[in-house]
């Protein structure tokens, strides 16, 4: 048995249909009363057809007919409607479901489209527009020389050898609606919308039926749509002037001699006013005050150096890349490359974080390195660096490339006073250069914006740890570092930066603490254009709350009286014997006298475990080395605690003193 479908459900599946119409869309199913502009309607004809023998519903309802004839076509598109439970008074006015014990449901709104286009666009910006490829009789085929490459321009004349001449054939007021670059020898769609373009023939030609007979110059006008979207990369510009910091885009010398932006309607040289910003007024003394700056995009050479600078309007611009003069030719260069530039007024910023001693480098939303793939290196180009006392926030390190790198060396929790922009080296997207050739232009563009909070690591294993006494460390305890390789103390997070310091007589890094057992230290090393930073962090042994900086529990053992005691797994063999007298003083080298690596050539024996000094308390040394430099320091890192005892069943003397016989050798 067939059940005939619910309003609701008719309603759903007319709405599964679009119409498209040929002249004005408009397409209509009225749920209300009266009936306005329905696609179908009652027909009449054979019991179970209509004409065309479509079929009648089962139950003998009025069959339908085909939609009005002013429809033209009929497609389809995708759509949902879903009803929604509502007071049971208006089942009789929507579409609605009703009967049981269950609310009615009700559709009272849905909505559904299709995508559709007034007119397909010919070219993207940045195409290369190419003449027709016919003849002017709009059916032969047109050879490569029968069209000049050169459109109309505005006010030409063309003088025939038959015939009056033709002044104006495209008014000299007109505007080009397409770019022909005198330096490419091509035409470019510079300007997304309308455009409009007259080909001329090279030469006089016939055209049959023509009420000018004879060989004339013949024209064709061509109207078609240029797509604001480029199938290139488009390469982004902020504005550079007054109260706006977007970093100037350098143009790198040599090859290119000039950048030739091409205006248009949308995109003009000048503006009749400069950009007035909200809440800053004008000064309007002339004496007190600069000239307006009205330019958009433009290109300046100061000392060899070549910017370019952005300010007053928004949007994309073909911009062209020139090199030499050709051979004699007083205006027109060597055509290098080009690209589509797309102004903005200010780049979107994004906040991140970056820890002490860390690389400044560009960071999306989330805190990910960029590019995500590592495919390329992005330049960077700082824009503010200042603290309240005028202190840097950051340093800056020149490799051997040439290219600057920033570090981070102060606390800064305000991410608007750091700012980078982030440049990527590109090369002129739009060329002619067969493949794999490219004209390596090497400019770099702005494509990111960051603003740095800078905060110490909050995990353990980010510092290289410091065990120091309860005092702190001195002469005879600090750190020592390799001769010629001393470093800075650039930050500490003692307010007053004077907890930690490199002794000048002694030239090791003693630490004394303002009452809460720890200080976390920034160290700078330096050697040529390298630099390494190195987070300390120095913890008093009694601390409450020690850290390990392994983030192993703190080590507590039992050894027996002549065993050597073993470092922990990722140490040297070199402890300082912070407290306890029951050791072999003979075979015992002191890491902080001799250093840390002469001391593994020693050993730390128990000898004794009298009651009340049966403990011993050593410091255990950890190599702290660059990523290449060849140096490196040690630092007391671990504690171990050790209960010491005789052994239960002895195999062997054990030599408690070297009293008698005197020290043994061999």
């Amino acid at each position: 048995m067939t059940t005939r479908p619910t309003p609701l459900l008719r309603a759903l599946l007319v709405a599964a249909l679009v119409w498209a119409g040929v002249g004005p869309l408009a397409a209509q199913y009225e749920l209300k009363s009266p009936e306005l502009n329905p696609l179908f309607k009652s027909g009449s004809g054979p019991a179970g057809t209509v004409p065309g023998n479509v079929p009648v519903d089962p139950d003998g309802t009025p069959p339908v007919s085909a939609a009005k004839p002013q429809f033209a076509a009929v497609g389809s598109t995708a759509a949902a409607a879903g009803p929604r439970a509502i007071s049971a008074d208006l089942t009789l006015r929507y579409p609605s479901s009703t009967g049981g014990t269950a609310p009615a449901l009700v559709l009272r709104r849905a909505h559904l489209g299709n995508a559709f286009a007034a007119g397909v666009p010919r070219y993207l910006l940045g195409d290369v527009v190419t003449p027709p490829t016919t003849q002017i009789d709009g059916t032969t085929p047109a050879d490569p020389l029968y069209w000049r490459p050169i459109p109309v321009r505005p006010g030409e004349d063309f003088t025939h050898a038959t015939g009056a001449p033709e002044t104006d054939v495209v008014p000299a007021d007109a505007v080009p609606g397409v770019y022909y670059s005198p330096h490419a020898e091509r035409v470019f769609a510079h300007q997304a919308g309308r455009a409009s373009v007259t080909w001329v023939t090279r030469v006089e030609v016939p055209l049959p039926g023509d009420p000018n007979p004879g060989l004339r110059y013949r024209h064709r006008t061509e109207t078609f749509s240029v797509s604001s979207a480029t199938t290139q990369p488009v390469r982004t510009l902020f504005w550079t002037e007054r109260s706006f910091n977007g970093p100037l885009v350098g143009i790198p010398s040599g090859s290119i001699q000039t950048v030739n932006p091409v205006y248009n309607t949308l995109f003009p040289a000048t503006v009749a006013a400069e950009y007035q910003p909200v809440g800053i007024s004008q000064n309007t003394e002339p004496n007190a005050s600069g000239p307006e700056e009205k330019r958009t995009l433009w290109f300046e050479k100061l000392n060899g150096i070549g910017l370019l600078h952005a300010y007053n309007v928004e949007g994309r611009i073909f911009v062209e890349y020139l090199g030499a003069l050709k051979p004699g030719s007083p205006d027109e260069h060597i055509f290098l490359g080009a690209d589509i530039v797309e102004v903005s007024r200010v780049a979107p910023s994004n906040n991140v974080t970056v820890h002490l001693g860390e690389r400044i480098t560009p960071r999306d939303n989330d805190n990910n390195l960029l590019p995500l793939d590592q495919s390329s290196e992005w330049i960077a180009a700082p824009v503010l660096d200042a603290t309240g006392n005028f202190q840097p926030l950051y340093s800056s390190q020149t490799r051997a490339d040439g290219e600057t790198l920033y570090y981070v060396e102060r606390e800064n929790l305000n991410p608007d006073r750091v700012i980078f922009y982030w440049l990527q080296k590109s090369d002129a997207a739009i060329h002619f250069l067969p493949a794999p050739s490219r004209p390596d232009l090497g400019i770099k563009w702005p494509v990111l914006r960051n603003h740095y909070a800078q905060t110490w690591p909050t995990e353990v294993d980010a510092f290289a740890h410091y065990t120091v006494s309860a005092e702190g460390s001195d002469a005879a305890t600090g750190i020592q570092f390799p001769e010629g390789n001393l470093p800075t103390v650039v930050f500490q997070d003692d307010g007053a930066q004077t907890e930690s310091q490199v002794e000048v007589a002694s030239q090791r890094l003693v630490v004394s603490f303002n009452g809460d057992g720890i200080n976390r230290t920034l160290l700078k090393f330096t050697s040529g254009n390298q630099v390494w930073y190195v987070r300390l962090y120095t913890q008093a042994e009694n601390l409450n709350g020690f850290r390990e900086g392994d983030g192993a529990p703190a080590l507590v053992g039992d050894v027996s009286i002549g065993d050597r005691l073993p470092a922990p797994a990722g140490y040297l063999n070199a402890g300082y014997i912070a407290a306890g007298t029951g050791y072999h003083p003979g075979a015992y080298r002191d890491p902080f006298a001799v250093g840390a690596v002469a001391a593994e050539q020693g050993a730390i024996i128990p000898v004794n475990a009298l009651p009340g000094q049966n403990q011993l308390t050593v410091w255990w040394f950890k190599k702290i080395a660059p990523p290449s430099a060849p140096f490196a320091f040690y630092v007391p890192a671990k504690i171990g605690r050790y209960t010491v005892s005789y052994p239960a069943s002895p195999a062997r003397i054990v030599m408690a003193s070297n009293d008698g016989s005197g020290e043994l050798t061999g």
